[in-house]
């Protein structure tokens, strides 16, 4: 649930239809990128699927790992984001495989 220094993060799931068989669920913070999406015809908006922190000024707060988000741009018949917390394979994904990078999406807690 919700607690001081975090914001909802909306869950959204590809139209079915819309990329073939193929889906993916997609998750965001940004409350302007949630809003943005409920209206957007590719996406469903299925609920709040919880509360995390976010980077401040591009960094998370001390205590807390930074999750970093990267997107294929539908290389796979769907779009598709890769969410990790490991920076080497962030900078793989980014580097050698044609991911664009997103940045920090979440801060988690330990």
């Amino acid at each position: 649930g919700p607690s001081t220094g975090t914001v909802p993060v909306c869950r959204f799931f590809t139209t079915p239809g819309r990329f073939g068989a193929k889906g993916s669920h997609f998750y965001t913070a940004n409350a302007a990128e949630c809003d943005w999406l409920k209206g957007n015809p590719d996406w469903i908006y299925e609920k709040i699927a919880f509360y995390i922190g976010v980077p401040v000024s591009g960094a998370c707060p001390a205590g807390t790992a930074p999750v970093y988000r990267a997107f294929n741009h539908g290389q796979t018949g769907a779009p598709n984001h890769r969410f990790t917390t490991d920076v080497a394979i962030y900078d793989d994904f980014t580097t050698n495989r044609g991911w664009d990078a997103e940045g920090i999406a979440f801060c988690s807690p330990p």
